[in-house]
C-alpha cells in the first residue's frame, strides 16, 4: 500500500450537545450527500492540530494545575474527499498517529472504529464505507469534557498526523481481522459470499527485525510467500535480496545501528500481479492482529497490479543482563531524559519537524536516549530518532486500572489495554530506535498479587509481541512502598485525600509531589532498607530492566541483594546527575540515568519552578501558571543550568559552560523546587541590576575554576562533580571562566557578554522551507548575537507566505495565548512556529508595542 498525507482540507467545531448515538446532528449519508453544518460554526485547519489550544482557561477550570488551567470540549473534524470509481476495487486505510481522546471514526454516518486511548495509534480500513465516484466524508469526534483526565497537559483532538494509505487494485475485497483500530471494524462477515478475501500488504505489516550482526542477517516477515524481498542502502543501491516471507537474508559488509552511527536501510517487498499465497501460521492471533491482518490460510488470492511495501530499518541487534546492556555487542549507557508529548507553543500538536527539532536539539545536547513519558511516541519522534541515532524507552501508560484522576484512562484500561499494546508493537517495530518498552509508570497495582500478576501477564504480552526487545517499567519504589503498607498515594476512583497540615483537599498524585517537594533526595532512600525491598521486588523482579523512579539510594545495594536484576533510573531528579552517573559507570547492572526533565512542558505547573512571589511558595502553583518551569531545555530549546550540569558530568562540554543565577529580584531568596537543580541561565545581561548579587555557575570536568569579570580576578573556586560556584555582583561587560586540570595548566576558557543595544531580532532556523513544512524563527530582545534577560517586551508577529501556527515564549505565568500572534519575551526570548505555504518566500516581521524597532527574516519556499 502507498502512503499519503491526509493532514490537509480539515473542517474543526466544537460540539455543545453530543449524545454519542447517530450521525443525524450532521455526519453526511452514505449516498454522499452534503452535511449539515453542527453548532459552532466549522472552521478550515490543517492536521495535526490541538482543539485544547483554542479553549479558555480560567482558575476554577477541572483540569486545575495538571492540565494548566484549561477548559475541556467535545470535538468534531470532517473531511471531504472524492472518491474515484476505481477505487471500488483497493483497499483504502486511515492512519491516526493519536486523537486526544474517546475517538470516533465514521465515513459518510457509518461508524468504523472506537478508540478510548488518547495515545494509541490506530488504523481504520475505510473501503467498504464510501462511495466509489462520489464526494465521501471522513468524520472524526473526540471528547476532552471530563476532567481531569491527566496528570500533566494532555491536549485534545487530532494532535498527531493522519496518513491515508491506497491498495494496489484488486485489494479491496479483503477483510481486516486485525484492523488494530478498535471496536467497530469491518469484519470477515462484511465479505460476500463466495468472495476471495484479498489481502494487501498492510500499513503496518512488512517487518524487519535483526538476527544477527556478525554476519548481518534480518528476519523479514509479514508479507506473501512469493513476495520479492529487496534491501536497498541509504543511497537506494539493492544490496541484498530474497523471496517470500518468512525469510533471512544476509546483508554483506552492513553497516550497523547504534547512537553513533545511525545507519537506515531500506526493505522492499513486492508482490507481482496475479495469483499469490499469504504464508501459514504466521504467529498466534494476536501477532497477526498486530500485522494488520489474518494471513493463517493459504487460500489463493489475486490482485490486479503489483503491491509494493517499504519500511526503513536499522541492522540493530540489543542483548542485555545483569553484566548491562549491549547495543550489537558494545555495552552502552543511556543518557538519558524523560520529555513529555507537547510541543511547547504548539501545544500537543505534532508535526514531524516539531518532533524533529526537539530530538536534534536534545541530541546535539549530548543526549543519547529518551522515555516517551508516559505515552507511546509519536511516528515523527520515532523517524527523528532512527535518523538522529537517539535510544527510545517506549512507555505504554501512566495507569492501570486503578485512578490517578477521575477522568483518565484507567476506567477503559481493563477492556482496551490489550489492543494498545498490539498497536504500539505494530506501529512501533521496525524502529530501532526503540530499544526497550515499558508497561507502566509509577503504578500502585503491584502492591497485591493481581497487580504482580497482571505486571508479568503485560510483559509476557510483551515478550509475545517482540521477543527481540526487553520489557520494562518505571516503578516509583516510594509509591509502591507505601501502598504495600496501605497508604495509597493514588486512591481508587482518582478520589481525594485531605492533608490537615496543608490545609486543602489534594489529589493522590499531587500528594505524592506535596510529600516528594517536602522531603526532596531523601525520598531516594524510601526502600533502602530490607524490609521495603521484600515488599517491592515481586514487582521488579517481573522486569526484564527494572526501572527506577527516584530510588538510587538502591543502587550500591543490587548486586548483592539482586545479582539477577538488571535497572536503570527510569526518572530521576537532575541534581542528583553527578552521584548518578559515577553509579551507571561503576555497576554493570546501572545501565542509565533519565532525569526529569529534558525538556520543560505544559501542565503540572510550577513543578520545577524556583518563585519569588508569596503566592507561588507551595508545590501547587496558582492560575495562571502554565509551565512546569523544568528541564534541561526550556519549551522554546534554550539550555538550562541543568543541562550544563549534565553534560559536565557526562564529558561532552568542550569548554565551560557558564550559568547565571536571575540577579533580578534582589533581597528575595527563591523558594527551590525539587524538579529542578538550579534556576540559572546562560547570560550576563541584565539591564537594571547594577551591583546586584549575581550568583555564577560553571559547569566543566576540571579541577579548578578561574571566574574573571572586565579582567578582574572574582575567585578561584575547586569544581566539584563539574561544577564550581562565585557570588560576584553584577555590573555589564565580560565574564570569562577559565578551567584548569590536576597540574594547573590551562585547559579551556569561555565567556558572557553583556548585549550592546535593545532590539528585536529574528532568525529563521533554516535557509529554505518546502511548501506545507513548518520551520521555526528564533525572537529575541538585544542585539545581534545576544538577548538582554531583564527587559523583556511585548511582541506582535504577523507572517506573509504562510500561517503562524504559534507564537510564544518561555514564560510559566501568563494568561497570554500562544495563537494570537501577541507574547511577550522572556529572559528576553521567544519562538514562533510558521507553517510555509506555496513557493516563494515566508516572511516574519516581529514588533515590540514599547516601540523598539522591528525585525523580520525571510527563507526561501521551494520543493
Amino acid at each position: 500500500m502507498r502512503r499519503y498525507d491526509f493532514n490537509r482540507g480539515w473542517l474543526f467545531e466544537k460540539l455543545p450537545v453530543w449524545d454519542g448515538t447517530d450521525a443525524a446532528d450532521g455526519a453526511q449519508a452514505r449516498d454522499g450527500a452534503d452535511a449539515a453544518t453542527a453548532p459552532d460554526r466549522p472552521v478550515p485547519v490543517t492536521l495535526p492540530h490541538d482543539a485544547m489550544q483554542t479553549e479558555s482557561r480560567r482558575a476554577d477550570a477541572p483540569s486545575g494545575a495538571g492540565g494548566a488551567y484549561y477548559e475541556g470540549d467535545r470535538y468534531r473534524y470532517t473531511k471531504a474527499i472524492d472518491v474515484p470509481a476505481d477505487w471500488a476495487d483497493r483497499r483504502v486505510e486511515l492512519e491516526f498517529g493519536g486523537v486526544m481522546a474517546h475517538a470516533e471514526v465514521r465515513v459518510n454516518g457509518e461508524l468504523l472504529a472506537t478508540v478510548p486511548y488518547g495515545y494509541r495509534p490506530f488504523l481504520v480500513r475505510i473501503d467498504q464505507a464510501f462511495a466509489p465516484g462520489k464526494t465521501n466524508v471522513v468524520e472524526v469526534r473526540c471528547s476532552t469534557e471530563d476532567q481531569p483526565n491527566s496528570r500533566w497537559y494532555a491536549g485534545g483532538g487530532i494532535y498527531r498526523p493522519v496518513d491515508l494509505w491506497l491498495g494496489a487494485h484488486g485489494t479491496a475485497a479483503a477483510s481486516d481481522a486485525g484492523n488494530a483500530c478498535g471496536e467497530g471494524a469491518v469484519s470477515d462477515a462484511d465479505v460476500a459470499p463466495g468472495t476471495t478475501a484479498v489481502t494487501a500488504i498492510g500499513p503496518w505489516d512488512l517487518r524487519v527485525e535483526t538476527l544477527s550482526y556478525k554476519p548481518a542477517v534480518v528476519w523479514v516477515t509479514g508479507v506473501p510467500t512469493d513476495a520479492t524481498i529487496e534491501i536497498l542502502d541509504a543511497d537506494g543501491v539493492v544490496v541484498a535480496n530474497g523471496t517470500g516471507a518468512p525469510c533471512d537474508i544476509e546483508i554483506p559488509d552492513a553497516h550497523l545501528w547504534s547512537d553513533e552511527t545511525p545507519y537506515l536501510y531500506t526493505c522492499r517487498a513486492t508482490v507481482a500481479a496475479g495469483q499469490t499465497n499469504m504464508p501459514a501460521g504466521m504467529g498466534d492471533a494476536i501477532t497477526r492482529k498486530a500485522a494488520g491482518a489474518d494471513k493463517g490460510t493459504d487460500d489463493a488470492i489475486t490482485t490486479a497490479e503489483p503491491e509494493v511495501a517499504e519500511v526503513r530499518f536499522g541492522v540493530r541487534a540489543l542483548s542485555w543482563g545483569p553484566r548491562g546492556f549491549f547495543v550489537n555487542g558494545r555495552e552502552t549507557l543511556l543518557r538519558g531524559g524523560c520529555i513529555h508529548h507537547d510541543n511547547g507553543i504548539l501545544g500537543a500538536a505534532s508535526p514531524a519537524e516539531a518532533d524533529w527539532r526537539r530530538v536534534r536539539l536534545l541530541k546535539e545536547a549530548g543526549f543519547n536516549a529518551i522515555r516517551s513519558s508516559h505515552n507511546p511516541a509519536s511516528r515523527g519522534l520515532l523517524d527523528a530518532c532512527d535518523e538522529l541515532g537517539v535510544y527510545v524507552m517506549d512507555e505504554a501508560w501512566d495507569m492501570w486500572y486503578r485512578h490517578k484522576n477521575p477522568a483518565d484512562y484507567a476506567t477503559d484500561w481493563p477492556e482496551h489495554h490489550a489492543d494498545d499494546l498490539v498497536a504500539m508493537v505494530a506501529h512501533d517495530f521496525n524502529h530501532p530506535s526503540v530499544v526497550m518498552y515499558s508497561v507502566a509508570n509509577e503504578v500502585s497495582e503491584p502492591c497485591d498479587e493481581q497487580g504482580v500478576q497482571t505486571m508479568r501477564d503485560l510483559v509476557a504480552e510483551m515478550h509475545r509481541l517482540d521477543p527481540s526487545r526487553p520489557a520494562g517499567a518505571g516503578i516509583n519504589l516510594a509509591i509502591l512502598l507505601g501502598s504495600c503498607l496501605g497508604a495509597d498515594t493514588y486512591k481508587e476512583g482518582g478520589g481525594r485525600d485531605t492533608r490537615a497540615d496543608e490545609g486543602m483537599d489534594v489529589t493522590g498524585s499531587l500528594l505524592f509531589n506535596l510529600i516528594a517537594d517536602k522531603v526532596g533526595g531523601a525520598m531516594n532512600h524510601a526502600c533502602d532498607l530490607p524490609f521495603a525491598d521484600r515488599l517491592v521486588s515481586p514487582a521488579l523482579d517481573a522486569l526484564d530492566i527494572a526501572g527506577y523512579n527516584y530510588a538510587s539510594g538502591r543502587y550500591p545495594l543490587e548486586g548483592d541483594a539482586h545479582p539477577d536484576r538488571l535497572i536503570v533510573g527510569s526518572e530521576t531528579f537532575p541534581q542528583d546527575i553527578a552521584r548518578n552517573w559515577a553509579m551507571v559507570e561503576r555497576y554493570p547492572y546501572l545501565i542509565g540515568d533519565f532525569m526529569w526533565s529534558a525538556w520543560d512542558y505544559l501542565g503540572e505547573v510550577g513543578s520545577g519552578a524556583w518563585t519569588w512571589r508569596q503566592d507561588e511558595r507551595g508545590f501547587e502553583k496558582p492560575y495562571p501558571w502554565l509551565l512546569a518551569d523544568t528541564g534541561a531545555l526550556d519549551i522554546l530549546g534554550n539550555p538550562t543550568g541543568d543541562l550544563y550540569w549534565a553534560q559536565a558530568t557526562w564529558g561532552v562540554l568542550a569548554r565551560p559552560a557558564i550559568s547565571v543565577k536571575p540577579p533580578n529580584h534582589p533581597g528575595v531568596e527563591a523558594q527551590r523546587a525539587t524538579w529542578r537543580g538550579t534556576n540559572s541561565l546562560p547570560s550576563w545581561s541584565w539591564r537594571g541590576c547594577e551591583g546586584n548579587l549575581a550568583p555564577v555557575e560553571v559547569y566543566f570536568p576540571c579541577k579548578h575554576v578561574e571566574l574573571w569579570l572586565n579582567g578582574r580576578l572574582v575567585a578561584r573556586r575547586r569544581c566539584r562533580d563539574g561544577r564550581a560556584t562565585f557570588l560576584p555582583r553584577y555590573e555589564p561587560g565580560v565574564l570569562t571562566a577559565v578551567a584548569f586540570d590536576e597540574d594547573d595548566h590551562e585547559i579551556a576558557r569561555s565567556e558572557l557578554r553583556t548585549a550592546t543595544s535593545l532590539r528585536t531580532q529574528v532568525r529563521a532556523e533554516k535557509t529554505n522551507v518546502a511548501p506545507g513544512e513548518v520551520v521555526y524563527f528564533d525572537v529575541w530582545v538585544g542585539d545581534e548575537a545576544i538577548a538582554e534577560s531583564n527587559a523583556d517586551e511585548p511582541l506582535h508577529a504577523e507572517v506573509a507566505g504562510g500561517e503562524l501556527l504559534a507564537f510564544g515564549s518561555a514564560n510559566p505565568r501568563t494568561e497570554e495565548r500562544f495563537t494570537t500572534g501577541d507574547y511577550t519575551s522572556y529572559y528576553g526570548r521567544a519562538l514562533a512556529a510558521v507553517r510555509a505555504g506555496g513557493e516563494g518566500s515566508v516572511r516574519l516581521t516581529v514588533t515590540s508595542t514599547l516601540g523598539s524597532a522591528s525585525a523580520e527574516a525571510e527563507i526561501a519556499t521551494e520543493e
